[in-house]
Formats: C-alpha cells, sequence, structure tokens
C-alpha cells in the first residue's frame, strides 16, 4: 500500500518524468531517422569515391584523368621538340623559357639554355637588338599577335610571330608560343 500511496503522492512528478523519458525517446527515434541515417548514408557514399575500387571512384576517376594529362603534355612535349619549326615558348613576362632544337640550329646556338631568359636577344645582329628588344617587349605587353623581322649575327634574315593568349576576364598572360622562319 505504501507504494501506491507514493505514486498517488508523486503522480505530477511521475508523469513529468515519464513524458521526459517519452519525449527523450521520440526525440532520438526523429534525430536518428532524420539525422543520422542521411549523414550516415552521405558519409558512406564519399568515403566509397574515396576509396580506390575499380575505376568507379572519383579517386580513380582523378588518378586516370593525371594519367591521361601525363601523356597529353609528354606528346605535346615531343611534337615540339622534334618539329622541323623554329619553335619558341615564354613566360607570361616574356622570357624565352623552352626553345626546339630547329631554333637553335638556325641561331647557331650550341647550347639551348643560350637562349634562354633574353638572353635570345645576344644572337640578333648588335645594331637591331635594342629596337628588336623593345619592339618584343612592348608586343607581349599590350598585343595579341606579335609579329617582326630581324637579322641574326650569323648573317640570316628572319621573320619572328608569337601568340600572346591571354585570360578574358583579367586579361593576364596564360601563355606565349612562337615561330622564328628563315626569309
Amino acid at each position: 500500500m505504501e507504494v501506491l500511496k507514493w505514486i498517488n503522492e508523486h503522480r505530477e512528478a511521475i508523469a513529468w518524468y515519464s513524458g521526459g523519458a517519452v519525449a527523450v525517446y521520440k526525440t532520438g527515434g526523429f534525430l536518428r531517422v532524420k539525422v543520422w541515417l542521411p549523414l550516415k548514408k552521405k558519409w558512406d557514399n564519399i568515403s566509397y569515391q574515396l576509396n580506390n575500387n575499380g575505376g568507379k571512384s572519383l579517386l580513380d576517376l582523378i588518378q586516370k584523368i593525371d594519367k591521361n594529362i601525363t601523356q597529353i603534355k609528354a606528346a605535346q612535349d615531343a611534337e615540339f621538340q622534334l618539329n622541323s619549326d623554329c619553335k619558341f615558348e615564354c613566360a607570361p613576362d616574356g622570357r624565352w623559357i623552352r626553345v626546339n632544337d630547329s631554333l637553335c640550329k638556325l641561331f647557331e646556338a650550341t647550347d639551348r639554355q643560350r637562349l634562354m631568359g633574353y638572353s635570345w636577344i645576344n644572337f640578333v645582329k648588335s645594331e637591331q637588338q635594342e629596337a628588336v628588344r623593345e619592339h618584343y617587349e612592348n608586343g607581349v605587353e599590350t598585343d595579341d599577335v606579335l609579329a617582326g623581322d630581324c637579322t641574326l649575327a650569323n648573317g640570316y634574315e628572319c621573320s619572328y610571330i608569337a601568340y600572346v593568349k591571354r585570360n578574358s576576364e583579367t586579361n593576364e598572360i596564360i601563355s606565349i608560343f612562337g615561330i622564328v622562319n628563315k626569309k
């Protein structure tokens, strides 16, 4: 009887505690269904995508893309170096950073490093060096296509053309490639 008396005396508190327990239980179930399970499903999907799994994950696709880019770069480099046209590539500031063997032969440079940077200007006839340098530097800053003529120190008359590729939004130089032709 004591128990029934105690229950009767504390029924309001018991109701509050019981209601709170039921509310916690229902809230936990709600959070599990509406929050935890969807997050777990998303996490499992992300985890699946970030693991190598035979070609279907994002990591596998990124690795394939990286391999393809490496192959394309190697093919482009080989095409650049083996081309019979006298080609050069410049940094955004206009310095030569890559030349092919044909250009080295035309300029009679025994080492391709002698043409790097602005050193190629030393292979232009001395009385034309300053004018060619100014035309080239001004053209790199302002033009999309830069063309000119010069005489090399070895006596060859040449024309050059460089294509300056710019970012259409910022106008920053992305790349500069050019060709030198013997007249």
